[in-house]
């Protein structure tokens, strides 16, 4: 996103579009690496439209924003096969005594 090397920056991610907006939100801080660029871990968001705001210290107001589409490809439901086996249960022989 070309930053300053060394800078700074706040990330914040929230939904943005009306009804297609993203419901998921992230907030994160970072420093840019000697090439002004930065990587997060892993984002969890669920489907929908997005905007990246990405703060400079080194350049208050004048960040960098994206806008962008979440897409999950649709789960395929697993089918579980349960057996189940019928024994009859012998007892010993019982003596009742009167």
């Amino acid at each position: 996103m070309n930053f300053d090397a060394a800078e700074p920056v706040t990330l914040h991610i929230e939904g943005q579009g009306g009804p297609n907006s993203g419901t998921g939100t992230f907030d994160a801080a970072v420093v840019a690496d000697s090439n002004g660029e930065f990587v997060t871990g892993v984002i969890s968001l669920s489907e929908g439209l997005y905007k990246l705001d990405a703060d400079g210290a080194e350049s208050p107001g004048a960040g960098k924003h994206k806008v962008f589409t979440v897409e999950c490809p649709p789960t395929t439901p697993t089918t579980t096969t349960t057996t189940t086996t019928t024994r009859p249960v012998i007892l010993p022989p019982t003596r009742f005594t009167g």
